[in-house]
């Protein structure tokens, strides 16, 4: 049976970069340090039967495995079949069978020479991924809490995964934002193999990958939408279909299924650390949203923050067909009291407003966008515009020294240098005794070092230091 949520739709708008990265950092992993683990495993085992371990151990290992039943007989048949070498990996991999061979080869007379092979086949057995950094409660290290998380036993392992961490963490990172998010997946993590350290403490078996951490961001999802209806995909069987329930409705059905796996199956799936981290990823977020999580409320309840202007524009658009260019134009200016550095919906002002460039508002609308240049967010569009402008018949907001100076400096600063210099040179024909002239000189100086062009740095340095010799720049140019 699986149960996913299905309430919100991939947003690439917002992508979501941690998620992203985890899945990058988990492939990573795998494909780069895990890969060597076959080439350790073969190396390991080799030694392992060439040193006459194998055959040393081998009845130890029966005696070990005698009341588990279902392995002793697949380890016995194989061991007939002629399987040495699984046998053999078998012993060699089994971290437990370490204690209790110790114990029985203590009083042997050949216990050093035992020993002293036991600790290479054991050291290069240690070095296996999942068992120098897996969790094994019994074996507990500080990096295995920790790195075991990034950890994979096989890539379809990997792959359901990454697959699960994507369809959660896509909707969770941008609801409670990235650091909350990474925090919380981490924590998480961290409780799921707490638990199983705390509820298998004699266990041998290590336990990876990031399905604890996933199970996590599941009960975080259940948390977050609380007793909100949304949408879920099930699939039992031959059958799927959708739903729609109160999100925390799935939370007692995803801990009973993870409830009966560890009681009533047998098999490699961790599923204490699976309880652990549903049930403290719902328990963390639950009780810290809306105090020290701050949700995105618009983005769970699906409001749009540009549905204003999206309104507006499709309203403005409909009286422009019935060519009521004075109702689109009101329609643009109320919203944009709200809205008032949003690009499309000032272009769209602006295009109205255009059809009568000698109109007062046309020149309002101008300079509504061009004050906007100072921000370094909006400069390309203030030169997108600038330059529609620019080819209309009637420009008198570029009559303007105020305006011009304005533009010059900004547009020289943020990478538009040829349109700041004619601005410059329209402001020495209007006013060349301009207060500010000399410091602008010297600004579009500036951005032709920065473009290489020395030439034209030479040509506006000599300009300032001949015509406004007594300036604060130019006396500065002459010391140096």
């Amino acid at each position: 049976m699986l149960i996913v949520p299905a309430e919100q739709k991939l947003d690439w708008s917002k992508p979501p970069i941690i998620t992203l990265l985890l899945i990058i950092i988990n492939c990573i992993i795998y494909w780069g340090y895990q890969g060597n683990d076959e080439h350790k495993i073969d190396q390991a085992v080799t030694y392992y039967i060439n040193s006459g371990l194998y055959e040393k151990e081998k009845p130890l290992y029966y005696l070990y495995i005698d009341k588990e039943y279902k392995l002793y007989n697949e380890v016995y048949r194989l061991d007939k079949a002629g399987y040495s070498e699984y046998v053999a990996t078998n012993i060699l991999l089994s971290v437990g069978f370490d204690l209790f061979l110790k114990e029985k080869i203590k009083d042997n007379e050949d216990k050093e020479q035992w020993l002293k092979s036991r600790k290479i086949a054991t050291d290069q057995r240690d070095d296996i991924s999942y068992i120098r950094f897996g969790i094994i409660p019994a074996k507990p290290t500080a990096g295995g809490f920790f790195v075991s998380m990034f950890l994979h036993g096989s890539g379809d392992h990997l792959l359901g995964n990454m697959i699960f961490l994507f369809i959660f963490g896509f909707s969770l990172e941008i609801a409670i934002g990235r650091i909350i998010f990474t925090a919380l997946y981490l924590v998480t993590g961290l409780a799921a193999n707490a638990l199983f350290f705390v509820l298998e403490p004699q266990s041998f078996q290590p336990g990876i990958g990031a399905s604890g951490a996933i199970a996590g961001l599941m009960g975080m999802y259940l948390a977050l939408y609380g007793l909100r209806k949304i949408k879920f995909f099930y699939w039992i069987g031959f059958y799927f279909n959708y739903f729609r329930a109160p999100a925390i409705a799935i939370f007692p059905i995803w801990l009973g299924k993870e409830l009966y796996g560890a009681f009533f199956t047998f098999d490699n799936v961790n599923y204490w650390a699976h309880i652990g981290g549903l049930v403290s990823g719902f328990g963390l977020l639950y009780l810290s949203k809306n105090w020290l999580v701050k949700v995105d409320i618009d983005y769970i309840e699906k409001n749009d923050p540009n549905e204003p202007i999206v309104r507006a524009i499709n309203q403005a658009d409909n009286y422009i067909s019935n060519f009521n260019l004075d109702a689109a134009q009101r329609v643009c200016q109320s919203v944009l009291n709200e809205y008032p550095e949003n690009h499309q919906l000032l272009e769209k002002y602006y295009t109205i407003t255009s059809h009568n460039p000698t109109d007062k508002n046309f020149h309002q609308a101008v300079l509504k966008i061009f004050q906007l240049a100072k921000n370094p967010q909006h400069i390309g569009f203030v030169h997108k515009i600038f330059k529609k402008y620019s080819q209309q018949k009637n420009i008198s907001t570029l009559n303007s020294p105020k305006v011009l100076a304005f533009l010059t400096e900004h547009f020289s600063k943020h990478g538009y240098r040829a349109d700041a210099e004619i601005l410059l040179k329209r402001l020495l024909k209007l006013d060349g005794k301009n207060a500010g002239l000399p410091n602008l000189l010297f600004i579009v100086a500036k951005a032709c070092a920065k473009d290489k062009d020395q030439t034209g740095y030479q040509r506006y340095l000599n300009y300032l230091v001949h015509h406004y010799p007594d300036s604060q720049q130019a006396k500065l140019l002459k010391k140096n």
